[in-house]
């Protein structure tokens, strides 16, 4: 997925837009990338406008009724 002009996937995006990797991303910073699609180009997740702002809510407000199994959360698991 691009994820600006030229950057492409999520660790591309971690790193250009907020300076970490995937891995060290907080919530708010994964949700802010996850609401700038579709529209990357036009969309900042570091300085959002309005409509990014309440893209982040509502992709908040989603990931926290979502329910993930323990082992997909479990980042050394799934690295073995």
């Amino acid at each position: 997925i691009e994820m600006g002009p030229g950057i492409y996937g999520l660790g591309s995006a971690a790193r250009y837009h907020f300076q970490k990797t995937p891995q060290q991303l907080t919530e708010r910073e994964m949700s802010s990338l996850a609401a700038i699609l579709p529209n990357p180009r036009a969309w900042s997740p570091v300085n959002p406008d309005a409509v990014v702002q309440r893209k982040i809510r509502r992709v908040e407000r989603l990931a926290a009724r979502s329910r993930f199994p323990a082992r997909e959360l479990d980042l050394e698991s799934v690295q073995k």
